[in-house]
């Protein structure tokens, strides 16, 4: 869920090219700050359900391509959050598909890499240089990962 004192001027669903439909959303913040919330497919999306037509990592990979091309076209500031379905550090995910996700974020802050919690934390907020989480706090797992609510400035 996000919330903004701001308000939103404009809000969308559309996916990128390329990207799976229902996994993206965005809005414009009256601040001018561009909202993006994710749903990165998890390493096995597509491959022992669903469509069982993928390889591990293959729908994550394909959709870190498309989100790097649309974010490299964006002007402004941005603030990326959601499911990333990867640890900042990495911790068990493949180096290059770490490195993937890194290299699609590149110029940007993680701004929950590190965060200590319960669990690993798979839900994070990217954003353009300059902003900061602050009062962060974990939310009860409700899934099989925990979430977290912050302000950010």
């Amino acid at each position: 869920m996000l919330w903004s004192r701001d308000g939103f001027l404009s809000e969308s669903n559309t996916a990128p090219k390329g990207m799976p439909p229902g996994r993206f959303v965005m809005g414009r913040l009256r601040s001018g700050l561009l909202v993006v919330g994710v749903c990165i497919p998890w390493d096995r999306a597509h491959v022992s359900s669903g469509a069982r037509n993928r390889k591990p990592w293959e729908d994550h990979l394909a959709y870190l391509t498309a989100l790097d091309l649309w974010l490299r076209a964006q002007k402004g500031s941005v603030l990326v959050l959601g499911d990333f379905n990867q640890t900042a550090p990495r911790r068990r995910e493949p180096v290059a598909v770490y490195e993937m996700m890194r290299d699609c974020f590149a110029g940007m802050v993680f701004l929950t890499e590190g965060v200590q919690s319960s669990m690993p934390l798979i839900d994070h907020a990217v954003a353009s240089p300059g902003m900061a989480l602050e009062r962060w706090q974990a939310l009860p797992r409700l899934s099989d990962h925990i979430g977290w609510c912050a302000e950010l400035h």
